[in-house]
């Protein structure tokens, strides 16, 4: 099964056709585009007439920031990956992150689109206006391609079928992740997008294994509930619990002989002394 299938296009220097799409299950634009004339209605065509799940990055940003009557075909399966410059370019200067999270909660919510801003601990935000902060990554990401790497892991998840929100969260974590696997080996200054790509094995097999684990707890917790004399701290439990019930019926049962023994001891002392003062 090939990796990739090439598509040649009719410029030998810039993207100027679209293909018959109807094959493919999602499209993404951006990395490595350009911004030619034709390009750009190769991007609003795309745009006109795919209804799918599309990962928009790069100069497929830069063509929008810069012909802002593409904002309007956007749609709730697009989802946008811009770095912090590119969303400016898409809304203007911010003057620090409570503005910047301001005009994206604003941009979602007027155009309908699910949203990674990468950064530092990168946004994931929905059209809805619901926002969500990775914490997987490190400074050794900011390298030229490293968002490409994202776009394509991106694509991968969307063609897969899963809604546009699990695609961002799961995206942006495991693109995160192989970073920080890379960064204690490599270090922050060691890292480059491409060893990224290829680490994303190593990130997939690290997540897998805790989803595993946590099947097995959870497997594990379900037996015990559907069947508890297998648990031995639950028979240990039981066990001391018939003791101590044990205990208490014996020390009633002392105390009852007890008092039987003081009350027959007593009236034999009543019948003597009445037996000497009747003589």
């Amino acid at each position: 099964v090939p990796e990739a299938v090439l598509d040649i296009d009719t410029s030998r220097k810039h993207c100027a056709h679209v293909s018959d799409l109807e094959i493919y299950n999602a499209v993404a634009i951006g990395p490595g585009l350009g911004k030619h004339e034709e390009t750009v209605n190769v991007v609003r065509k795309l745009m006109q007439t795919w209804d799918g799940p599309m990962i928009i990055d790069a100069d497929g940003l830069n063509i929008i920031a810069e012909h802002p009557e593409l904002l309007t075909y956007l749609h709730e399966r697009c989802l946008l990956t811009p770095h912090v410059k590119e969303f400016e370019r898409l809304v203007g200067k911010c003057a620090n992150d409570f503005v910047r999270l301001n005009k994206l909660v604003i941009f979602l919510l007027q155009y309908k689109v699910y949203l990674i801003l990468k950064g530092a601990y990168s946004v994931v935000a929905t059209p809805e206006g619901k926002i969500f902060f990775n914490m997987s990554g490190n400074p050794g990401m900011a390298k030229g391609g490293s968002g490409d790497v994202l776009t394509g892991i991106l694509l991968a998840l969307a063609a897969n079928g899963l809604n546009l929100l699990d695609v961002a969260r799961i995206g942006a974590f495991v693109h995160g992740l192989a970073a920080d696997i890379l960064v204690e080996e490599y270090g922050f200054r060691g890292i480059t997008s491409g060893m990224l790509a290829q680490e994303l094995g190593h990130a997939w097999k690290r997540i897998e294994k805790k989803i595993m684990e946590k099947n097995k707890e959870e497997a594990l917790l379900k037996s015990r509930i559907a069947s508890p004399y297998t648990d031995t701290s639950y028979r240990y439990k039981k066990k001391s619990i018939a003791f101590l019930y044990l205990l208490v019926i014996a020390l009633v049962a002392l105390v009852i002989f007890w008092s039987v023994k003081q009350v027959t001891v007593g009236k034999m002392v009543t019948t003597t002394a009445s037996q000497i003062e009747g003589r």
